[in-house]
């Protein structure tokens, strides 16, 4: 009597049970689906400007080096020596000099060559014939400078300081090699405005940007965003990020400008 209590209690527990379960996914059963839709960006792609690239700032022009300066004319300290005449005496019962005739007399000489006046003329004994000059003038007219005049020394050219050379610039269609972007759908999809996301609205913006011979991409503005937020998503993609350095005909790196297109999509 007593087994067959038991036996019952335990048959009770697992209809009990059964019934229990059922129930649990019965009710799982009639519960609301949620699809979760995965959301994907699309690749990001550039388009090469067709536009007449601004010329670099031309040099400076340097200034000419200044010239010789010239030779500076001053007057002589002292008059030149005027020409000696030997005292006549006046011979008697000769007739008075007019007064005109003895104006005349009574001008000095005009002066005279020092380059060709020798000490005898000077009232020198005789045998003392040395030329008087300056020393160094060689005894040529128009070399002779009067006692305590020198000669301007020529000022030296002045150095003019020469800036650093312009960084060279080279259209995109003028490019042997255009610059190639790096992977960034991943850095995209971080800088999705929330609120576009949540709303499922896809769209695009380009952006200018500038790529150093380095590699190294710079924005320059943002061109046009079809949605509020994407310009800016697509200006903190870019900015810093590292390409391949644009080449020019003879292979050299330089730097070169792009427009940057960046495409936002929701997929439904």
């Amino acid at each position: 009597m007593h087994h067959t209590s038991d036996r019952r209690r335990r048959l009770l527990g697992v209809g009990v049970s059964l019934t229990l379960h059922g129930l649990a996914f019965w009710g799982l059963d009639r519960l609301p689906q949620v699809k979760l839709e995965p959301i994907r960006v699309a690749t990001v792609d550039f388009e090469v400007v067709q536009e007449k690239p601004k010329p670099p700032p031309a040099p400076k022009p340097l200034e000419p080096a200044p010239g010789p300066a010239p030779e500076a004319e001053t007057t002589p300290e002292r008059p030149a020596p005027t020409q000696p005449t030997a005292y006549r005496p006046p011979q008697p019962g000769a007739a008075a000099a007019s007064p005109d005739q003895a104006q005349a007399d009574a001008k000095p000489a005009g002066p005279i060559d020092l380059g060709t006046l020798s000490a005898s003329d000077l009232g020198a004994p005789d045998g003392e014939g040395v030329a008087v000059g300056v020393p160094g003038s060689g005894g040529r007219r128009g070399d002779v400078l009067p006692r305590g005049i020198k000669r301007a020394r020529k000022a030296p050219p002045r150095q003019v300081p020469q800036g650093p050379p312009a960084p060279s610039y080279v259209a995109a269609k003028d490019l042997q090699r255009a610059p190639r972007a790096p992977g960034l759908d991943g850095t995209l999809a971080r800088f999705y405005p929330p609120a576009a996301r949540a709303a499922g609205i896809s769209g695009e913006a380009r952006v200018r940007i500038a790529i150093e011979p380095t590699g190294r991409a710079r924005v320059l503005g943002v061109l046009a965003e079809s949605y509020a937020g994407f310009g800016s998503a697509c200006q903190r993609t870019v900015q810093g990020s590292h390409w391949s350095a644009p080449l020019d005909k003879d292979g050299r790196a330089v730097a070169t400008t792009l427009v940057y297109r960046c495409r936002f999509r929701v997929d439904r």
